[in-house]
């Protein structure tokens, strides 16, 4: 009972910051938009959007796997059995380090040699202007302070419900699982912070924002391209090792991405979500240092 009370109390008070900053936010006119929208200058080619999220599963889902298997093939001399793919925690680390930095290097690299003008409209018009970047880089970060409390709310609200309609606790996210797995390797375990911090924000935010809802957004505008391409992201982050409590993690995340979706096409630079997208994960890394 105590700890009902407790989590009833912790949605209350999230609830009331919530309301209050989304109340100031409003009156200071934070959720408008800066600039208009044309809908005939941002029209992003179906090729680009395919080639970049095919590259972004494929080298995740088979290269990298195929690599590992034929590394396996090579050191048993022959075809590896169930036993032979069990890896340690170390080597599973190393491989998700290269796969995410490979992944973020074959994403770049197309997108610099075969985007052409799309190239500017996916991080935006503002995004080349170095006077914007203090203003841009700014509202990223304080974004996080407006919108966590509405994130902290939701997670209580359907921590709630899972815990006690579905008798489950909380299961940590992939990310977080893998962090903690390589912490016995100095080396892997600052390069998977620093993925984690900063290579995949940014490679998520190109891919989320700058390419997945401007496409999106020709075709149902500002509003509903946010909402989609937000659903979207949160739904790649689904994971069958979390069970029921992907809604928790998905409902999270919708309601984090549907600012950064905002403030993309508020200031039109893709460095105002890259910005929030880092601190959230920064603080993240923060609060699981703080548990050791």
């Amino acid at each position: 009972m105590d700890s009902l009370f407790l989590q009833l109390k912790f949605i209350l008070i999230t609830f009331s910051i919530s309301s209050i900053c989304l109340l100031i936010c409003w009156m200071y006119d934070y959720f408008q938009f800066q600039y208009p929208y044309d809908k005939t200058k941002d029209k992003l080619p179906f090729r680009l959007v395919a080639v970049s999220f095919a590259l972004f599963l494929g080298i995740a889902v088979i290269i990298i796997p195929g690599i590992t298997y034929a590394w396996l093939s090579y050191l048993h001399g022959g075809f590896p059995s169930a036993k032979d793919f069990e890896i340690t925690n170390v080597q599973q680390g190393w491989g998700n380090v290269l796969s995410i930095g490979f992944t973020f290097f074959a994403l770049i690299v197309y997108l610099i040699r075969r985007s052409g003008p799309s190239f500017f409209k996916i991080f935006g018009e503002n995004f080349f202007k170095i006077r914007c970047w203090p203003k841009d880089i700014a509202l990223g970060i304080g974004t996080w302070f407006i919108c966590i409390p509405l994130v902290a709310t939701v997670d209580g609200v359907i921590q709630l419900f899972i815990k006690y309609f579905f008798a489950k606790d909380p299961v940590e996210q992939v990310a977080v699982q893998q962090l903690k797995l390589s912490v016995q390797d100095p080396l892997l375990y600052t390069l998977t912070i620093l993925c984690v911090v900063i290579v995949v924000p940014i490679m998520e935010e190109i891919l989320f924002r700058g390419i997945l809802l401007s496409w999106i957004r020709t075709f149902v505008g500002r509003g509903w391209s946010i909402t989609i391409s937000a659903f979207i992201f949160a739904c790649f982050h689904f994971s069958s090792n979390q069970g029921i409590t992907n809604i928790q993690i998905i409902l999270d995340l919708f309601v984090l991405s549907c600012f950064l979706g905002f403030i993309y096409e508020r200031q039109q630079s893709l460095l105002s979500p890259i910005f929030l997208h880092i601190t959230f994960n920064a603080v993240s890394v923060i609060r699981l240092f703080s548990d050791y």
